[in-house]
């Protein structure tokens, strides 16, 4: 079985360092960190792509070219076989979680993720595993900043502060890849686990 693992985000460099694109921040730091091949486009799936091994196993490293909300587009291409969703990980960020938590799901609705409705639109199906990484600000309390729902889309395609810049890559993306790894070398079951007691 391949491992597809998909980040979710906006292609445009306007929006490189944005919370939307947290899920092309992580595979780009997966590609870097096991040393797999350079990006390069791939004209079937609408992706920039990089295929490599993990832990011993084929993977495919996918950033849809679509804009986010048609990347079920590019993820229909690269998986198009219910069998091989079984191996599919799509990285996004998530306003339902404080900034540093990720979470393993499976088989759960978009949740109001745009990116993600399109992928399970195009699949036809959610049973697939997600990482999600929580985008949200906290206060001293620990209480989530939560945009207003009419303020959704301008939060998402802010960019993060300096200080949670260094949060995301001291924190939250080392935690994402050691969740990706233990999907791969464990199962999703044990991922679920380490990272959603």
């Amino acid at each position: 079985m391949t491992f597809v693992i998909v980040g979710l985000g906006n292609p445009q460099n306007k929006y490189s360092q944005t919370r939307h694109n947290i899920g092309f921040m992580l595979v780009d730091t997966l590609q870097q960190e096991y040393g797999l091949p350079a990006f390069e486009e791939d004209a079937k799936t609408r992706s920039l792509v990089s295929n490599g091994t993990i832990a011993y196993r084929d993977v495919q490293l996918l950033k849809p070219q679509t804009c986010m909300n048609k990347s079920g587009l590019a993820v229909r291409e690269a998986v198009p076989r219910q069998r091989d969703q079984d191996g599919l990980i799509v990285v996004h960020d998530d306003i339902d979680l404080p900034l540093g938590q990720i979470q393993v799901a499976y088989d759960k609705s978009a949740g109001g993720h745009n990116g993600v409705a399109s992928v399970i639109e195009r699949l036809g199906s959610q049973e697939f595993t997600r990482i999600r990484i929580g985008v949200v600000p906290t206060d001293d309390s620990g209480n989530m900043n939560k945009p207003a729902k009419r303020d959704v889309r301008d939060f998402v395609l802010s960019e993060f502060t300096a200080e949670e810049k260094q949060l995301i890559h001291t924190e939250v993306i080392p935690h994402a890849l050691d969740a990706i790894n233990i999907i791969i070398e464990q199962g999703r079951e044990a991922a679920m686990d380490a990272y959603n007691g």
